[in-house]
């Protein structure tokens, strides 16, 4: 009986010992389930970051949502008319809008341009930016710090038959319906047109 007593006192020792350091551990190799709840708090801060929202800059280009009808030149190679339709919708959540460019195709303009871009914002340049490419194989980027007044002007370079030429497009709101375009590209320090345009924004059909 003795044996049996000192032995029942060993084993509840060892058990108590054994529960104190579980505890002291924070629950080290505690069930999956209670476990679970211990982490539950942090999981629910990652939870109430949410995904990534479009910067407020962006509100810049609300502006230009819709469609247009645009009427005015082309100067490459030779100066000729051009009419052209332009769409601009925002896309992918809110972070850009797209832009379509078409010209209509018509006897002094036999080789129209279409022109796709994607207008965003840079978080590392605090710019606005815009990728761009178009039915020539050309290729680009600009960026621009937004409207000064009812100016806005991007700055940047086109990828043009291997060679990189330095671009400018300079938009001025005439209105809330009406915006003109000047588009420029500089060759040995000069800046020459290529194309500019009178728009007017139109009803969807």
């Amino acid at each position: 009986m003795k044996s049996t007593r000192l032995l029942g006192m060993s084993v509840l020792v060892v058990i108590l010992a054994a529960s104190a350091g579980w505890a002291q551990a924070g629950g080290a190799g505690m069930a999956p389930g209670t476990a679970g709840a211990k982490s539950a708090p942090a999981a629910a801060a990652g939870e109430a970051q949410g995904p990534p929202k479009p910067n407020p800059a962006l509100d810049q280009l609300k502006y230009f949502v819709g469609s247009w009808e645009c009427t005015g030149m082309g100067y490459v190679p030779n100066a000729h008319p051009t009419t052209a339709r332009v769409k601009m919708d925002w896309d992918l959540n809110g972070f850009f809008i797209n832009l379509r460019y078409e010209e209509r195709k018509t006897d002094a303009n036999p080789m129209p341009l279409t022109a796709v871009e994607h207008w965003g914002y840079s978080e590392n340049l605090k710019k606005l930016v815009a990728g761009q490419i178009d039915s020539f194989g050309d290729y680009g980027t600009q960026a621009t710090a937004g409207w000064e007044g009812d100016k806005l002007v991007w700055m940047g370079e086109m990828n043009r038959m291997g060679a990189k030429v330095p671009t400018r497009d300079i938009f001025v709101k005439k209105g809330e319906n009406e915006v003109s375009h000047l588009g420029e590209s500089q060759d040995k320090g000069v800046w020459t047109k290529e194309d500019e345009e009178s728009c007017r924004r139109v009803l969807d059909k």
